[in-house]
């Protein structure tokens, strides 16, 4: 009979898991293998199948607030060959974390959107109409004054909303 525990001058420590033959980890080549044929596979027919489903399919990559870190994201598309919408808190533009003027200036031309996300980040639902206007409108103004955009879009915080009849 064989023992189980191993003599207590062996080393213990990691060992990559081999295969019967002592080759390694088969399973993670064949797996590999399998998921690149997949992948092609799909590529294949995902070029065509979509294009049989719909005339045009759109997709909207939005950032909000105006995170510094949204210029690398920005970059990112941009080698791909994509565009984004970036709503902007106009009362974070320059402070720390956030991106500055001259970043949404490189964003515009870029060829991304700019859109309004208010003033300071209120929930509007719980501002009076005339606030919640102020918000969206100086937004509105601050970026028109700064940028090369046109008909900004607005970005509400978190999709809120009031009924048409609660105030």
């Amino acid at each position: 009979m064989r023992s189980l525990n191993k003599p207590s001058n062996v080393q213990q420590g990691p060992t990559a898991p081999r295969g019967p033959d002592g080759r390694g980890r088969p399973n993670l080549r064949l797996s590999a293998v399998v998921s690149a044929l997949l992948l092609a596979a799909a590529s294949l027919f995902g070029a065509v199948v979509p294009a049989q489903a719909a005339n045009k399919t759109i997709v909207s990559l939005t950032f909000d607030d105006g995170n510094a870190n949204q210029l690398q994201a920005a970059q990112v598309l941009k080698a791909h060959g994509l565009v984004g919408t970036f709503f902007i808190t106009t009362s974070w533009i320059g402070t720390s974390g956030y991106l500055t003027q001259a970043n949404l200036h490189t964003l515009a031309t870029d060829g991304n959107e700019i859109g309004g996300h208010t003033v300071t980040h209120p929930d509007l639902t719980t501002l009076t109409a005339a606030a919640a206007t102020s918000e969206v409108c100086n937004g509105k103004t601050t970026l028109e004054l700064g940028l090369p955009c046109n008909g900004l879009r607005l970005s509400v915080r978190r999709g809120q909303r009031n009924r048409p009849d609660s105030r």
